[in-house]
């Protein structure tokens, strides 16, 4: 959600840094902006200033890099970023691990820890599901610096075998379950019981203890979950 942007007399302005992406990543950019087009249409109190930066395998292919400083100085500046898929398969670093691909430089860089994904049912979409408009409104939060992320790059192996760290903190638990609990405590969504519910991912059984230890039973109303996935998957 926007919630900064500068205000004129009649209108808010955001700007927006655009990364069209490889492959399928200028399609889909293309129909995310028509979307936006359209919004601006009905919306004329908000207006986008959309800046386009190149970025990903396209731009290391012609430069030696998939991200130029002054576009993460200009990403560090705006109200948001629009980044369709980078990287493709054939584009090598030396190493031999794939090049273009942004996630160490954003996802590290900017430390987004919380992945936010809200999933909403909303009138007049034909939904392969049979269920009624408004009945699906919840969000995923997801843990987005830590785990493999983290430990990029600190793998070892040899011509036979490979192995790799996942990485969990307490301070990354525990920071993404604060976020997660104070989104559920703003929501309306609950089930037939009244409770707000923030339910867990689990990664590893080495940090479960600090699910219950930080956040849990400090929120009124909202109530912890812990789930294995994909065995719960049908239950969402």
């Amino acid at each position: 959600m926007l919630e900064c942007g500068a205000m004129t007399a009649d209108r808010r302005t955001f700007r927006i840094i655009v990364i069209h992406g490889d492959g399928i990543g200028p399609e889909l950019m293309e129909a995310t902006l028509t979307v936006l087009a359209a919004a601006q249409e009905r919306f004329t109190d908000v207006h986008l200033d959309l800046e386009d930066h190149p970025a990903g395998a396209g731009l290391y292919q012609r430069e030696g890099t998939q991200l130029r400083p002054e576009t993460l100085q200009a990403i560090r500046e705006a109200d948001a970023t629009l980044k369709g898929p980078v990287g493709m398969p054939d584009v090598r670093l030396p190493d031999g691990t794939e090049a273009g691909l942004l996630g160490g430089v954003l996802r590290i860089g900017l430390d987004t820890y919380a992945n936010v994904r809200p999933v909403r049912l909303l009138p007049g979409i034909q939904a392969p599901i049979k269920a009624e408009p408004n009945s699906i409104d919840y969000v995923i939060v997801r843990e987005n610096t830590e785990g493999m992320y983290l430990s990029r790059g600190k793998g070892v192996g040899t011509d036979q075998a490979m192995s790799d760290t996942m990485l969990i903190t307490q301070k990354g638990t525990e920071r993404v379950a604060r976020f997660a609990f104070e989104l559920a405590r703003r929501r309306n969504g609950s089930r037939s019981d009244g409770k707000r519910r923030e339910p867990y991912r689990r990664f590893s059984a080495a940090h479960r203890p600090w699910q219950s230890r930080d956040s849990c039973g400090k929120k009124p109303g909202i109530g912890p979950e812990t789930h294995q996935l994909p065995p719960t998957a049908g239950d969402t």
